[in-house]
């Protein structure tokens, strides 16, 4: 059974404490502080440690007790978990720690992040064990340690370590510097209302004078039209595709090794270059001769060069009435990358923005180029998508699991070998890093 929050004070510190047992989160996004501050808003924490370039996991815990602490009564709190992560930053390990009150401390890290389902307190060894076992199930190659004492945390380890209180924004602000933000708000909001309301009529009554003699539905729907014709989308058979290209690249060329790949798309599908450097017996010749029929040989120096290639793809326009919505996209898209997350070392789904189409023109009765507002009533056909950024992380072999919708876009994949890497299910010698963009409603 796994106990409650453990606090525990850190030895010759009268108000430094670590707090065993907090909840940890996998943060998906491009903006992993942000995406906290959700995981924080829906499990009502009072405490936290983001997610940022040190972690991709979020801590969360109610502590109600320390939040209503006075300001002068407040403790400083460091997460144990944190400081056993940071201290391990390659591979798998973990740790079991008997804490003073007879119960038995889990923590678990895997390249410096902490293991969802790890930093908790059991009541007994046998609650241990079982946490233990189901660490070793995801988690095979994990390296376990038993220990009786922690280390306080260093100075490479306090502004990571440190709980950071949950606040609201007026929580934050002395009291009397926010009625002066209230009267300096209200006579900005008076003056601004009024220059906006001077911009409102104005462009009201350009976009009048527009609407009077043009039809906004047929030109928003001839500007899309255009637009969408110049996106290409490669969804799940183009990355199928792809991939298995890139498994037939020849890893030595007669005395010549790979080192990379970087493939973008062209008019014809895809162009790629491999790097390759030069081993003992390779020469420029072997390299020319060995060159696989119609690729192109660069050479950049004594010891490297690349050869150049292309790979043929259909090409797929988008359809702006095929797209399904950025709700959806959020509930059945991001569960599917959830379930292969373990595979990759890093998942970055961006929030979604207006996809950037030109809009359209016309010229009036006197000569004067206007743009085209938006119908009041927007239809499919004139309804502009949205676009998120996509950026894959991981070994080559996890692309063949990784799943894309139909809309999604490839625009760059680089493939990396790397020497003497001990594999584990998202690490490889061959690693692969895949961008994108993914249209949604």
């Amino acid at each position: 059974m796994v106990a409650n929050i453990v606090i525990r004070p850190m030895e010759d510190s009268s108000n430094e404490f670590l707090v065993f047992g907090m909840t940890w989160e996998p943060v998906i996004g491009s903006r992993p502080e942000r995406e906290s501050i959700e995981r924080v808003k829906g499990w009502k924490a009072t405490h936290y440690i983001p997610a940022g370039d040190h972690s991709t996991m979020v801590g969360l815990v109610k502590l109600p007790a320390e939040k209503k602490r006075k300001k002068k009564e407040k403790r400083s709190l460091y997460s144990p978990a944190i400081i056993f992560a940071e201290s391990h930053p390659v591979g798998a390990h973990g740790l079991t720690v008997d804490l003073q009150d007879g119960s038995t401390w889990v923590i678990a890290s895997h390249d410096g992040v902490v293991i969802s389902g790890t930093d908790v307190v059991c009541e007994t060894r046998d609650d241990a064990a079982l946490v233990i076992a189901s660490l070793k199930d995801r988690y095979p190659e994990v390296k376990m340690g038993v220990s009786k004492a922690l280390s306080p945390p260093s100075s490479k380890h306090t502004n990571t370590a440190l709980l950071r209180e949950v606040k609201t924004s007026l929580e934050s602000i002395p009291p009397w510097m926010r009625y002066a933000f209230i009267v300096l708000f209200a006579l900005i909001a008076y003056d601004k209302g009024t220059d906006l309301w001077r911009k409102h009529a104005a462009a009201q009554d350009q976009a009048l004078n527009v609407e009077q003699y043009v039809d906004t539905s047929a030109e928003w729907k001839k500007a899309l039209d255009i637009w969408q014709k110049g996106i290409r989308v490669d969804g799940p058979v183009g990355l199928t595709a792809l991939f298995e290209n890139l498994l037939e690249t020849p890893i030595q060329v007669e005395g010549w090794g790979l080192r990379s790949i970087e493939c973008i798309p062209s008019t014809k599908g895809w162009s790629c270059t491999g790097n390759y450097d030069r081993l003992v017996l390779g020469t420029n010749i072997s390299l020319f001769v060995g060159a696989p029929k119609g690729w192109r040989v660069n050479w950049q120096s004594l010891d490297k060069a690349s050869l150049s290639w292309d790979i043929g793809a259909p090409l797929t326009i988008l359809n702006r009435l095929n797209i399904g919505s950025n709700e959806n996209t959020n509930i059945q898209y991001l569960s599917q990358l959830q379930n292969v997350y373990p595979a990759f070392k890093q998942m970055q789904v961006g929030v979604r923005t207006v996809a950037p189409v030109p809009a359209p023109t016309v010229t009036n009765s006197q000569g004067e180029h206007r743009a085209v507002p938006t119908p009041e009533k927007i239809e499919p056909s004139t309804h502009v998508p949205g676009v998120r950024k996509l950026l894959f992380v991981g070994p080559l072999r996890s692309l063949s699991v990784l799943p894309i919708t139909e809309t999604t876009s490839i625009k760059y994949i680089l493939v990396k070998i790397t020497d003497y890497i001990d594999p584990t299910i998202n690490n490889s010698m061959l690693s692969a890093e895949l961008s994108g963009e993914m249209y949604v409603q």
